[in-house]
């Protein structure tokens, strides 16, 4: 099995993500987190399914939210360094890992 690792940053973006929609909606946050981890087993399933869209850089979007998964596939290992809000501007991972 594939090894998944996040950066602190793609931690801090999916802590913050789950703060937000928690406040919007009770358990929201809970459920981001549930389709971050589904779309995550698929990325594990498949990594190379997902289009490269900066460089080395694979984006896979979370279903029913607007998040993208930004990571980076090894033979051995899926780093993933962004979470992040498909609004923003995608080039804020470029100097990630």
């Amino acid at each position: 099995m594939k090894q998944l690792i996040f950066t602190r940053t793609s931690d801090f973006e999916i802590k913050d993500a789950i703060d937000f929609y928690n406040s919007q909606q009770f358990d929201l946050g809970d459920r981001f987190l549930n389709s971050l981890y589904e779309k995550l087993d698929k990325v594990i399933a498949n990594p190379i399914a997902y289009a490269i869209r900066y460089k080395n850089i694979h984006c896979a979007k979370i279903d029913h939210f607007p998040f993208m998964v930004h990571y980076i596939y090894e033979p051995d290992t899926i780093i993933v360094v962004g979470v992040i809000h498909t609004s923003r501007n995608p080039k804020t991972w470029k100097n990630r890992k």
